[in-house]
Formats: C-alpha cells, structure tokens, sequence
C-alpha cells in the first residue's frame, strides 16, 4: 500500500470513553479518524486503489467531521452559561399527577419560540424532595447540534425569596402549572416582583402537590385570564395572565421530518407540509403574532432576526466567562434545519429507505444579540464542520450585535470576542 506513514496512525484519530466493543473487555477505547486530516485521507485513497484492483464495486466509510468538530471546539459551550433571556418552565412532576396539558403546552410554546429564533431554556423544577431536604435545585438546559449542556443551581431555602438564577430570565413562561406548593408560588410572584415579567398559562396553582384544590385563587389580586395581553404591575414587573388559547395551537411541526411506525420509517413531511398549507390558508398565527404581542406587553425585543427569518433557523447561545489565555466571548450557534428527507426508491428498509436533500441555504442571515453590560466587541469569527465559512459583518449598537451571516447551509458557531 506505500511506504509507512510518516506520523503515528493514532494521532489521526480521537478516543472516546472506553466501553466493551462487541465481546470484548469493558476497556477498550473506540477511536474516530478525522476525515480532514491529511494523513488519513491519504491512506483512504490507497484502501480504495487496492479494492478496486480486486474487483470491488465500492466501500462504505462512516465520515466523522461533526465529531472531531465539536470535540476539538468543546468550548463553544462547556463551562459557559446559557445566554437566552427566555425562560420556559417544563416543571415534569407535573406529568406525575397525569397532568398532560402541561406537557402539551410546553411542546406548542417550544414551537412558537424556536421558529422565531427567541433563544430559551427549559427550566426544571426536580420536584419537592429539594424543598424538604432545604435546597430547592432547578436546571437550566441549552442545547447545540449534537451537545446538552446543563448547569445545576441549588437554592437555600432560607434565600428562597431571591431566586438569583430566575432573575437572568427578562421573560419567564409559567405554562399550566396546576400543581404547585405555597413556597413554588412565592418564588414565581416574587421573581415578578423583582423586576422580572412572568407569564402565567393558566390554570396555575389552582391545587396544592397533595391535589388538593385551594379555596382561593393565588392569583386572585391580578385579575381572571386575560385573552388580550394586558398585563398587571406585579412589584418592579409585570405579570400577564393568559388563557391556553392565546397560544397558537398548530398541527404543523418543522421539527418532525419523519416518524416510525410498524418498524419501519415512513416521511412524515408530507402530512407536515399538507397541515401547513392548510393551517396557513385558515390564517393561522404560527407564532410571530403571539410573539408580536408578548412584545409588545413586556416592552423588549425577544426574537434575534427579524420576523421574515425563515422558520427553519435555530438560535442559541453561550456567555463564556475568560480563562487563563482565552477572552471572554459569546458563542452564538446558528442551525439551519430546511434540510429536506427524501424517499429513496431504490432503498431498503429502516433507515436505508430515506435520504437528505440538498439543504435550503438562507442567504443573509440577521441576527441581533444582546451584549452583556459595558462590554465591547473585538472581532467576530464563523466556526462549522459543515459551511464555508466566509467573513460575519458586525455592528454595536448600543447594547447589541448586530451580525450579518452572507450564506447558512448548515450549522455555524459565531465567536464574538469582548473587550
């Protein structure tokens, strides 16, 4: 096959964890060449020349640039803090009491807010177990391609009134939350009372953890539901209480490319797309109305593009905190999903029936990002295993960035460098 490589075989490669590979010893660390080292590309070449001289028609290799991508640049998000400024309740011991509605309503709010590019988190309650042994833990949940990134507060009980991590949320959404104790209550309203702006979905707090119903409603003092975003001065902010139908409650789902069914793949976009059409004929608000009008109440600008941005585009971000020979920086991630999944006819079964289409490139990409208090910015950098990337237009204005992103096909990690 050629003289003998000139540098180790395994400096091509990264190791994972070790684990038992097939029946061998649970040690055995599994190693991911790199398809865009030069070294390994080149033995490729060779494999290839010797099974075509044999005969083969062809060879199968598992291309793993998303991998050594986000190994080598792991601090696009490790040990940073979400920088969303939207916070979305998903509290699951509400499932518990076969509450499903709240469920469902954190789905549609997922919806709403992700196709209008509002970076949020899912803010976890894990239950009264904390409260009883003194602390009250929540987590804070932010997402990049192929990565879940978490951070875990615990709050003494006996500081229970400050709630120091609800109050980064400019926006906290408190879906149907029917089953909340008097302390997870006080915590909430004092969150509002703080300065913060809480929307409640109703029913919230109509029954205690032990499913008792309360007498009284706990939110008696601000009104009944209000259908038309009018919200009540709740100390240094505000509190908007909402029906469930004041959120757009689509069929529709950009997020759902297929689903499984008897074992066996089928497209779903063709039931998507169908619902689309008909949701958009009915005139239905897909989101940018509610947002608009959330807006509007809380008097800030949520979504970070502007509200003709295509609905497959996803935004999060990381604040990145300096480090010994590293700046402080935001790491804003950009995905674009309009990524079609086509029937191949000549496939098999499973997966082998369906493939991707040539990604939807969104050309101009606008994106304004809130900087943190009396920072400037240095440059901007655009990162991605998957894009060429060329140079990010920017802009400070005031407190913001503005970024210009000429062509997303994929995915691309915007670096702002602060000073």
């Amino acid at each position: 096959m050629g003289p003998k490589p000139a540098s180790d075989p395994a400096q091509w490669c990264q190791a994972s964890r070790a684990e038992p590979l097939g029946g061998g010893p649970p040690d055995v660390l599994h190693y991911s060449p790199c398809i865009n080292h030069p070294a390994w590309r080149e033995y490729l070449d060779l494999v290839v020349r010797q099974l075509a001289g044999v005969g083969y028609d062809g060879m199968f290799f598992d291309v793993n640039t998303l991998e050594c991508f986000f190994a080598e640049h792991a601090d696009l998000w490790q040990g940073g803090t979400s920088w969303a400024r939207v916070g979305l309740l998903f509290w699951n011991d509400q499932v518990f009491y076969e509450h499903t509605a709240h469920l469902a309503m954190v789905h549609r709010l997922v919806q709403v807010l992700a196709e209008a590019q509002v970076p949020f988190d899912l803010v976890t309650e894990e239950g009264s177990r904390g409260a009883q042994r003194g602390t009250v833990p929540f987590l804070w949940p932010g997402t990049t391609p192929g990565v879940v990134a978490a951070r875990m507060e615990t709050v003494p009980a006996t500081k229970i009134e400050t709630v120091p991590g609800l109050q980064s949320y400019e926006v906290l959404l408190a879906p149907m939350l029917r089953y909340l104790d008097d302390a997870q209550i006080a915590r909430l309203l004092n969150y509002a009372r703080q300065g913060g702006n809480l929307v409640v979905i109703d029913p919230f707090g109509t029954d205690d953890k032990a499913a008792r119903p309360r007498r009284t409603d706990p939110l008696t003092e601000f009104g009944g539901t209000r259908k038309e975003f009018c919200a009540a001065a709740c100390g240094q902010g505000k509190l908007l209480r909402l029906s469930s139908a004041a959120v757009p409650a689509r069929r529709s789902d950009l997020w759902c490319l297929r689903e499984a069914r008897a074992n066996d793949f089928v497209r779903a976009s063709d039931y998507l797309n169908e619902a689309r059409r008909a949701e958009r004929r009915s005139g239905m608000d897909f989101g940018p109305e509610f947002i608009k009008r959330l807006e509007a109440v809380v008097a800030m600008t949520l979504r970070w593009c502007p509200p003709r941005t295509d609905p497959a585009v996803y935004l999060h971000a990381y604040h990145l905190s300096p480090v010994q020979g590293r700046p402080e920086r935001l790491a804003v991630h950009a995905v674009n999903y309009r990524v079609p999944i086509l029937l191949d006819p000549a496939g098999g079964k499973g997966y082998d029936r369906t493939r991707a289409g040539e990604a939807v490139v969104h050309r101009g990409l606008s994106i304004r990002v809130p900087l943190p208090r009396a920072t400037g910015v240095k440059r901007v950098e655009a990162l991605s295993p998957t894009d060429s990337c060329g140079p990010v237009k920017w802009l400070v204005r005031g407190r913001h960035l503005a970024l210009t992103v000429e062509e997303l096909k994929i995915y691309q990690a915007l670096v702002v460098e602060l000073e």
